[in-house]
């Protein structure tokens, strides 16, 4: 998640964005949410919404906290009625990257932003870091800061900018003195001043007392104490002449001098880590009291840095002397009632990402992380998780108290969770619908396998009986359509190359009650493996030390017997295929595995289309292109390669099978983001082909009971004039209607999600939409039942 922030005088109001593509707002403390940006006006012909493709800041007006800003991937926007309508001001394709908002205290209608997001966890060598954006009359017109007089426009990152509230003011020009801080991995980092309202700056002093080494901070905030103005920055540790430097520091000199105030923070700092930011947090409502996390770790001061101590423990421990499901003994991480982390799905949140303090209430704090966000409201003596809640016992509670030991707080093991109103589980990659009862399923990253047996309101971890480093990141889930409660699925990830072969990993499970259980039943891919760690010294590059690898799709033959079903099964490295109900596979398609790179990193998608008149007849979808068997998988064969390099969707119309529609690159174009990815029907089972539009297309999805009708997602890379939702045709691809069009969807472009839009069995009408934020139930009316 990303740049949280608070609304100036009521603490129970704030907003949270995340980094794939939506900005949230609650009014009760997070109780119930709403997605911000449903009604935005332009002045081009697209606008596109807040936070598309990455919500990275948002910020209050400080005297009319109506207004609100928010800044994302493609640019700032802003609302004046608390949220409900946006204009889209400044930005257009991903170089803007909106991550830095600093408004002037004194005429909020003065705003700086910059490009960057200080709290990504990676840096954006695309964004145009050069500049800063400023103006004075709300957003009406931009002047544009070059602060170093700098040509390049790529390869520098603005990790903070803040404005001196006791510094002199100039109504139309603002406060005098301004901070920006480049990020230390910026082609010219470093933090610079301008004392004349940003026309002018100069690099500040890094120079640390005590240190013999000149060294770059990361990140800066500011604390106003009775018209003083205190600086404190902070630095990655590093090891220089055997004394490790780095943590925060302090200046009350504007820069001028530095000083450490890492007292409390020593054992955090020294320790070898992963994570490269140390942030920190104040409020207006009392300047003596900061809080920071580093290492993970979240402490407090009372006494403006002189002494840190820490207040975040986390609840859920890592213990590895417990069996797995398959008799060795596994890393699981279950809570305890250890700790003051209350109410948490994890126990943890790591890869902190930002850290922010509420204007009004020096007790009201948010970090955020990779897979969350804590609150506390009682100044850190307790913290909670935002955005669900649980429930009732899940169906594995009895099962995991015998397994892992009775536990003392509510966990995904044991009971159930419902999202917070409105509130997004992210990166779903899979729906599933129980075409015999009202259960749904969805496979996510990182979240793995969740199932609702209640229609969508409840839900719970599925995750018995597969193993504990697979149950958390799923691809593909499959009802099967005759045999109540059964279900497939296939799991993905991440392998250490030279580890490949040793045992099977990433596997195939099959569960006969609805989801409790599961059983391992195959593919062999241990052969598959070894070839790839035998070339993988030949083709690897250096950072190539691990690949990721798993089940992408399966496809379940419903004409033959259910106790002998014919399976095919899309692996990262070819599809296999069993005619006896997965009791025995063979091979049918063996993809490269000369080249490391192109089975690597799980960028690309494989999707199965069956003939439903004939079941011989099967498509499938690679990085390769377009495959096409008439025998039930014996010989594949490549269907028009001079017209297509990656499929990124596929779609087959069940009511006329001769119709197909695909979203593909152009030629051999292969696993880039930026390369046009257009949408492609063909009328003639694949003989001839013509190109619908040139619209950059996410995904494709055919009615099941009307070939005519044809829903698609649009993506955008500039936003100023390409538009971006779910679009519906009724006429087979003639013309397009947006159905989402007061509801924001995130689609990517990319390549390995497999948006779609799925079809609820007992009623077609009843949709349900795969983005890379989340699932989106819905009513399409106008469509057959």
């Amino acid at each position: 998640m990303r740049g949280p922030a608070f609304h100036p005088t009521n603490p129970s109001i704030f907003s949270i964005g995340i980094d794939m593509g939506l900005h949230f707002i609650t009014r009760d403390g997070g109780i119930t949410w709403n997605i911000l940006g449903k009604y935005v006006t332009s002045q081009y012909r697209y606008g596109g919404y807040p936070g598309y493709r990455g919500a990275h800041q948002s910020v209050f007006d400080p005297k009319k906290p109506e207004i609100i800003w928010a800044g994302g991937t493609h640019g700032l926007y802003k609302s004046s009625d608390g949220g409900e309508n946006w204009e889209f001001l400044l930005g257009g394709d991903a170089s803007y990257f909106i991550g830095n908002i600093e408004v002037d205290p004194t005429d909020p209608r003065i705003v700086y932003a910059g490009s960057g997001d200080p709290g990504a966890g990676y840096f954006q060598n695309w964004v145009n870091g050069t500049v800063i954006y400023k103006t004075i009359d709300g957003g009406e017109s931009w002047k544009t800061i070059n602060p170093l007089g700098e040509d390049q426009k790529r390869g520098n990152v603005w990790a903070r900018i803040l404005i001196d509230p006791n510094s002199s003011f100039i109504a139309g020009k603002g406060h005098k003195r301004i901070f920006a801080l480049r990020h230390p991995q910026s082609k010219t980092p470093g933090l610079i001043i301008s004392e004349d309202y940003g026309s002018t700056w100069k690099k500040v002093n890094t120079d640390i007392i005590g240190a013999a080494h000149s060294l770059e901070f990361n990140y800066l905030t500011l604390v106003s104490d009775r018209q003083n103005t205190i600086l404190f920055a902070s630095m990655f540790p590093i090891k220089k002449a055997d004394k490790i430097y780095g943590g925060i520091y302090r200046s009350d000199d504007v820069g001028k001098t530095w000083v450490g105030t890492n007292n409390g923070l020593e054992n955090a700092i020294g320790i070898e880590r992963t994570e490269r930011f140390i942030k920190i947090a104040s409020t207006p409502a009392d300047a003596n009291t900061l809080f920071c996390v580093v290492d993970n770790k979240a402490f407090k001061s009372r006494d403006q840095g002189q002494s840190w101590r820490q207040i975040l423990y986390p609840t859920g421990r890592w213990d590895n002397h417990i069996p797995d499901f398959d008799g060795k003994y596994a890393e699981h991480l279950l809570q305890t009632g250890e700790g003051n982390l209350d109410w948490s799905n994890r126990g943890i949140v790591g890869g902190f990402h930002s850290i922010v303090m509420a204007p009004s209430s020096a007790d009201h704090v948010i970090i955020t992380g990779k897979s969350g966000a804590l609150m506390t409201t009682n100044g850190g003596k307790t913290w909670f998780e935002l955005g669900f809640e649980y429930g009732d016992k899940s169906s594995s509670y009895d099962l995991a108290m015998k397994q892992f030991g009775p536990m003392t707080r509510l966990s995904t093991f044991t009971h159930k969770r419902m999202a917070r109103s409105n509130f997004q589980v992210i990166v779903p990659q899979d729906v599933a619908l129980d075409p015999l009862s009202n259960n749904i399923a969805i496979s996510y990253d990182d979240e793995g396998l969740q199932i609702s047996r209640d229609g969508g309101n409840w839900w719970e971890w599925s995750y018995w009986g597969i193993l504990a480093r697979e149950g958390v990141d799923t691809r593909v889930v499959v009802y099967d359509p005759d045999v109540r409660d059964r279900l497939f699925l296939g799991t993905m990830g991440k392998v250490a190359l030279d580890r490949l072969g040793e045992k099977e990993i990433w596997k195939l499970y099959q569960s006969d009650d609805g989801g409790v259980t599961f059983k391992s039943i195959g593919p062999d891919f241990v052969p598959s493996h070894k070839l790839i760690k035998n070339n993988a010294k030949k083709y690897q590059r250096k950072k190539d030390t691990f690949t990721t690898l798993g089940v992408k799709d399966i496809l379940i033959d419903p004409t033959t017997p259910p106790d002998r079903r014919t399976m095919y099964v899309a692996y990262s490295t070819g599809v296999y295929k069993s005619e006896d109900g997965a009791k025995t596979w063979k091979e049918q398609i063996q993809f490269g595995l000369d080249n490391i790179k192109d089975v690597s990193n799980d960028d690309y998608y494989l999707k199965f289309a069956m003939n439903p008149q004939n079941n011989l007849e099967i498509y499938l979808a690679s990085y390769g292109g377009l495959y096409k068997t008439s025998d039930g998988g014996d010989l594949w064969r490549k269907v028009s390669p001079e017209l297509f390099g990656t499929i990124k969707s596929l779609a087959l119309a069940k009511s006329d099978p001769a119709v197909i529609y695909v979203v593909a690159t152009k030629g051999e174009g292969k696993l880039h983001w930026t390369f046009d990815s257009h949408l492609w029907k063909s009328t003639d089972a694949g003989k001839t082909w013509k190109r619908v539009d040139e619209q950059q297309t996410q995904f494709v999805t055919v009615h099941p009971k009307d070939k005519n009708i044809v829903y698609r997602a649009l993506y955008a890379r500039d936003m100023r004039y390409e538009d971006t939702g779910l679009f519906r045709s009724k006429n087979g691809g003639e013309t397009w209607e947006k159905i989402n069009p007061y509801l924001p969807m995130s689609f990517k472009g990319g390549f390995k999600h497999k948006g779609q839009v799925v079809f609820d069995p007992k009623n077609t009408q009843h949709l349900y939409v795969v983005t890379w934020c989340g699932v989106y139930e819905g009513w399409d009316i106008e469509v057959p039942q």
